[in-house]
Order: structure tokens, then C-alpha cells, then sequence
């Protein structure tokens, strides 16, 4: 899951798994994660009109980031492309999503189960050189409300920055030593 109030991109080559050990894996062409294959900038707030300067230098930064990568990735990782993930706020900020889209040069765009925001990217002609195809949901997939995803957004957060358990919590007692 992305930290909410970030943006990141990864290629999309192949799987990425652990390092591989085996012949086998190997020849599955797993590739072992490399910590300079993802990439997530940081932004700190919960959509981009919050801050949108920031939110354009941050693109413009992946953006130069990702093209001199490409230079030093074998030629199939280079057409193979990168995944791209707004969640929610791209909907409601619609001309703050395309121009993310135009500063990244995405050439795809995957809409899901979202016929009004298809409608909408189709007849802007800034993007009229993408593909924008609208996938249909899961069958098993619901609909959160806006206060679903604004409490998982919170616990990404927390689970990021603080960690995933609470079992221990440090803390300091002073105790007498005739208590014993």
C-alpha cells in the first residue's frame, strides 16, 4: 500500500521478490529487490490541491528521476513501463490529475469501475494521445466510504512511522527499593 500523501512509482519488468537462491528462481526471472527500483516522494498532505506548487515540483522531480534511470535499465525494463497510483483524489481533482499525468508522459490510463471519470479524460484534450481504459471491479471488491479511507489512510501512517505493533510500549516507573 502507498503512504497516503506520497507519490511513487515502480517499474514493472518482471515480479520482484527476495534475492534469488535458487536455479529455479533464476530462471523465473525473479529479479531481487534493489532499493533504487522504487521511488516515493514524500508530500504530507492528503491531496495535492493542499499544496499544489509543491505537488508540481514533486512530479517534476519523479519525472527527471525516472527518465535517468531509464538511461541505465536493460531495454526491456524500458518499454516495460512503471505503475502510477493516485487513489481517491483523482476524481475530485481532475485538472491536478492530468497534469500529473501529462508531467509523468503516461501513455495508459486505468480507470476502475468509474464511467463518468472515463467520459471525463476522454474528452480533455490534453490526453488525447493516451489510452484510457476503463477495467471493471472485482466482484468481491466494495466501496469505502470517506470515512473508511480517511481512518485506513491514518493507519497507514501510523504503521509507517511508528511501526505495525503495539504490544510494547516503553515507558519509565521509579520504584523504592524497600518495595522488594
Amino acid at each position: 500500500d502507498l503512504v497516503p500523501g506520497g507519490g511513487g512509482a515502480t517499474p514493472i519488468e518482471c515480479p520482484v521478490g527476495p534475492v534469488p537462491t535458487t536455479t529455479k528462481q533464476r530462471s523465473l526471472n525473479i529479479v531481487p529487490l534493489h532499493t533504487q527500483l522504487p521511488l516515493l516522494y514524500y508530500f504530507g498532505h492528503e491531496t495535492p490541491t493542499s499544496n499544489s506548487k509543491l505537488w508540481k515540483s514533486l512530479m517534476n522531480a519523479m519525472q527527471d528521476t525516472i527518465s535517468s534511470r531509464e538511461q541505465n535499465m536493460p531495454d526491456d525494463a524500458k518499454f516495460a513501463g512503471a505503475i502510477f497510483d493516485t487513489g481517491p483524489w483523482a476524481t475530485r481533482h481532475l485538472d491536478v490529475f492530468i497534469d500529473t499525468v501529462v508531467t509523468l508522459q503516461v501513455d495508459i490510463i486505468a480507470v476502475i469501475d468509474n464511467e463518468r471519470l472515463v467520459a471525463k479524460l476522454q474528452n480533455d484534450a490534453r490526453l488525447d494521445a493516451i489510452t484510457i481504459a476503463k477495467l471493471d471491479k472485482n466482484g468481491g471488491a466494495i466501496e469505502l466510504d470517506r470515512d473508511a479511507r480517511e481512518s485506513r489512510a491514518s493507519l497507514r501512517i501510523k504503521h509507517y512511522f511508528y511501526g505495525t505493533s503495539n504490544e510494547f510500549v516503553p515507558q519509565t516507573k521509579i520504584l523504592k527499593g524497600n518495595r522488594f
